[in-house]
This record gives C-alpha cells, structure tokens and sequence, in this order.
C-alpha cells in the first residue's frame, strides 16, 4: 500500500486525506500511518494536505557517444516524477575516467538526493567490462567496478541501443513489441530489441550486436558504408531479421544516410508477402533524448532492487 499511496502522490503531486481515501480505497488511519513513513522518508510533508517532494529521489543518467572526432558528454539529471532539473552536453576531444567523475561530482554537489547513476555508452557490456565501444579512453576498463568503489549510490552502465529502446518503448506505449535499429555513419550497426514491454539482452548482452548476425552482403558491412544502396541493403537485412526474430510492431530507424524507405518496403513486400507482417517503420532523427528517457527508467527500476 505504501508503494501504491508513492504512485499516486507521483500521479496528483498533493492529495487531501480525504482525496487519498477516495482513490485508494483505504480508512483514514491506515493512510496517516503510511503518509507519517513517508514523511519520515522524506518523500511527503504536510502542509493543510500531503505534498511529494518531488527532489527527495533523483537519479542521474549520462550518455557517453563520439560524433565525428569529438566525444559528446550528455547529462540530466531527473527528480521523482521524471521531471529533467538539469541538462548539460559536455564536448571534448579526448575523455578519461576523471571526466566522467567531474560530472558526478559536480551533479551531487547540487544534488544529494541522487539515488542512481546511469551511465550509456556503446558498445558491449562485458563483466562490468565494456569492450568494442568506440570511444577509445574508455575501451576494457572496469566502469562498473570505479564507479561503485567511488561513490555510494548504485551504478548502473548499458548499451546506448538497449537504453534506447527502453526509452522508444516508454515514449510509445501503444507498443509491446518493438525494436530500434542504429546504423551510424562509419561503424556497425546496433539493434536493441523490446518483447512483450522486456528489453531483451540475451545471456552476456550480445543480442543485438549485428556484427555477430550470420547474414549475406554484396561486401564487407563497413564497405557498404560507402553509398546509399550499401545503407539500405544494411538496413534491409537488418529489418529482416528483426521480422524475423521477434515481428515486432514498429521499428524505430535512425539512419542519417537514408532518410526514406520506400525501396527497402518494396523489398521486404516479396519477402513477406502479408501486409501485417510489416511493422511500422518511425525515422528517428537523434537517438540522445531515447537513451536518457530510457536510462532513467532503468534507473528508477534499479532503485527498486
């Protein structure tokens, strides 16, 4: 109940005792034994009716990526209703471990209340270990490990795709099963796969790393690089093993070297001849604010842990 009374105080943000009665259900003891817990906590005061304090619990999410030769710090840092409190894009040309400290460190200097901190970045989340991730300080070093050796809060580290379609899935309820496929400019694509309203990541995180997908090219997938035929034969092998795999719904493309996909429908018509095998595909245009909605959401998931 207690849970339940958090959820509907993060739904209305101040309630009268009576008005949470109405909508739990519940006496008026049982609800000022539970609000006078929480108000301990320091999730609600009182004041004529009960308040959330919407910054008692925050978390803070960054996304790491590299963009041509610069490397793009991104945080935010959210509050209890997922309401952004602060947002700031960090841009250098070389990062280490102590940039990603300075960020922490400047957020709970501002924010003591940060229960989580998620960190995106791409790449393969090996054993707290991330490998193939393209930004090259960053490369087989144990992030997990410094992290939670520093700081108290729980730590959290994820594959860029993964944390955004947690946040594609978040922004498109109407959806249970979706995916989103990411092919950037000079390396390999990243396919981040939601079933049932899961993010499936598989035994040591290697689902949806399309490197490893057994599929046939006319070249090598990073020659293909090379024009906007290569681009759409990538996209259009990609999209027919997430068909597939999963039928998904509606596959989210963020592919700036393509920007319609009308020949690669034509193409998956005479492979899948039935109309409704086809999903919705949704051109996303930046994957930044996906990944951070995302990371948040596992975050406060974390928290839960």
């Amino acid at each position: 109940m207690k849970n339940y009374l958090l959820s509907l105080m993060k739904t209305h943000e101040n309630l009268s005792l009576g008005e949470c009665m109405h909508l739990s259900g519940v006496s008026a003891l049982f609800i000022e034994e539970i609000m006078s817990e929480l108000i301990e906590e320091g999730l609600v005061y009182f004041d004529n009716s009960y308040h959330l304090n919407v910054d008692a619990r925050c978390t803070l999410t960054i996304s790491l990526f590299r963009n041509s030769n610069r490397v793009h710090m991104f945080y935010r840092i959210y509050n209890i209703v997922d309401k952004i409190n602060v947002e700031r894009d960090i841009i250098k040309k070389y990062i280490n471990i102590e940039d990603i400290y300075d960020i922490i460190d400047t957020a709970l200097s501002q924010y003591e209340s940060i229960q989580v901190i998620g960190i995106s970045l791409p790449g393969i989340i090996e054993e707290s270990r991330v490998i193939s991730t393209g930004i090259n300080e960053l490369e087989n070093i144990n992030l997990y490990g410094l992290l939670n050796r520093r700081y108290t809060q729980r730590i959290l580290v994820e594959n860029d795709v993964n944390t955004a379609a947690v946040g594609f899935y978040r922004s498109s309820p109407q959806y249970k099963n979706l995916a989103i496929l990411f092919q950037p400019a000079v390396s390999y694509a990243g396919i981040g796969l939601v079933y049932d309203g899961h993010l499936i990541k598989g035994k040591s995180n290697l689902a949806g790393e399309a490197q490893y997908l057994p599929l046939a090219f006319t070249k090598p997938p990073l020659s293909l690089l090379q024009s906007r035929e290569g681009f759409e034969e990538l996209l259009m092998k990609y999209i027919q093993s997430i068909m597939a795999m999963t039928n998904p719904e509606a596959i989210g493309i963020c592919c700036y070297a393509v920007r319609s996909y009308d020949r690669i429908i034509d193409r998956l018509k005479k492979i899948f001849p039935k109309e409704k095998d086809l999903p919705l595909f949704i051109q996303l245009d930046d994957l930044k604010d996906y990944i951070l909605i995302g990371l948040n959401a596992m975050c406060k998931e974390k928290e839960k842990d």
